[in-house]
């Protein structure tokens, strides 16, 4: 496929070089979105990038999640999911982000956030301090159902019903909200792959 040849790519290589020394020597010049951006944008890469991920895990421990809204969140928590061989180095990055958004409000939350965060969390299975990732992905099931499904793509219903099952959440709100939602759209927008998640 392309990301062997990307890998191999000397281009890409020195621009990742370039993306880490600016984070180590700027780190604050980049705003939360700015980081949670170059995080996503590698984790979309699928490259395992130690170096730029460890910046970057630095920057966010340093700072603080204050300045990082929802969006900035599911970025981060979503790249680190899907890095391969996501190590050790990341984790308590990630049960900082995990417990800090289990007790934020959901304000300004958009269901591809809630959806995004959902799966990530159910991926990584994060557990902390006697809570789990269960507590968390409770909490996004009961405001998606606040939201109301047709405020979600169907990416996000599929994604959100994956994570709550294998999260072990029991929503039955969530899954008859879902259940209505797909009787009432006739599953327009759902693939097979989509409707296998559910």
């Amino acid at each position: 496929g392309n990301k062997p040849r990307l890998l191999r790519n000397p281009w890409l290589g020195a621009l990742l070089d370039l993306i880490y020394r600016r984070v180590v020597e700027s780190g604050d010049e980049f705003s939360a979105r700015e980081l949670s951006s170059v995080a996503w944008a590698i984790g979309k890469l699928g490259f395992k990038v130690d170096l730029v991920f460890g910046a970057i895990r630095d920057e966010v421990e340093r700072r603080g999640l204050s300045l990082f809204n929802w969006h900035d969140i599911s970025n981060l928590m979503w790249a680190h999911a899907v890095t391969p061989g996501r190590g050790r180095s990341w984790e308590g990055c990630m049960m900082m982000v995990a417990r800090d958004a289990e007790r934020r409000p959901f304000a300004g939350m958009t269901p591809q956030a809630l959806a995004n965060l959902a799966w990530s969390v159910a991926t990584l299975g994060l557990s902390y301090g006697g809570n789990s990732a269960e507590c968390l992905i409770e909490r996004l099931a009961e405001h998606a159902v606040s939201l109301g499904m047709p405020a979600f793509k169907p990416q996000e219903v599929s994604s959100l019903a994956w994570a709550v099952a294998v999260g072990g959440v029991a929503s039955p709100r969530l899954f008859a909200a879902v259940e209505r939602h797909l009787v009432g759209e006739m599953m327009a927008g759902y693939n097979p792959q989509k409707v296998s998640s559910i």
